[in-house]
Order: C-alpha cells, then structure tokens, then sequence
C-alpha cells in the first residue's frame, strides 16, 4: 500500500481482496475447464483406439474372406 500511495493511487484493501479472490475464481475454472476437456479427450482418443484395434484384428483375421465376398460384388468383365 505504501508503493501505491507514493505514486497517489489509492485503492483500499477490502477492493484489492475482491479483485484477487475473483481473479483466482477465474483461474481456477479456467483450469478446471481445461482439465475436463482434456481429460474427455484423452478417453475419447482411447475409445477409438480399441475399436481400431477390433476392427483390424477382424480385417486381418478374415481378411481373404473380406476381399473374395466384396469382389463377388463387383461387376465382371
């Protein structure tokens, strides 16, 4: 307070703890809102990447089965 009286601007504590208690409010959602979309990110990302999984297993597991059902599918020349 006394760095701030010597360039005459005057603020009062209770104001100055307002300020700071708002700013942490701030900062704390902040952070917690990234958390929670990183977080959901993250499981996101880990879902997709079983079902990638399960669907290669299959792929390589009937894979020649695959291939002749959807040549057959085709039309011949």
């Amino acid at each position: 307070m006394e760095q701030l009286n010597r360039f005459k601007i005057q603020i009062e504590i209770q104001d100055l703890e307002r300020k700071i208690a708002e700013w942490g409010t701030s900062a704390a959602y902040t952070v917690y809102k990234r958390g929670r979309g990183f977080i959901s990110d993250l499981a996101r990302v880990f879902i997709h990447f079983l079902f990638l999984l399960v669907i290669l297993f299959y792929l390589f597991l009937d894979g020649p089965r695959l291939r002749s059902y959807l040549f057959s599918l085709s039309p011949r020349e």
